[in-house]
């Protein structure tokens, strides 16, 4: 019962990390399509951006998650 709790609880987590690597995949091929196919200097920047932001929310967001889950068992 506990556990059912547990992944209940880390359901939004799992979607917002889902959604942001979706981000981050969306981000990089907009800067493929910008450089290899449309030959689109801002799309590509602009994919760049986005694949950047995506990313560091993604990674910021674990860390933040792990230390919070060391102050619980520590």
């Amino acid at each position: 019962m506990a556990n059912d709790k547990k992944e209940q609880a880390d359901a939004p987590r799992q979607r917002t990390a889902l959604l942001l690597v979706a981000i981050a995949v969306i981000g990089v091929l907009m800067m493929l399509a910008g450089e290899l196919l449309l030959d689109s200097v801002i799309l590509s920047r602009l994919g760049s951006y986005v694949a950047l932001a995506g990313g560091a929310v993604y990674f910021l967001l674990r860390r933040r998650g792990r230390s919070r889950k060391g102050e619980e068992t520590g």
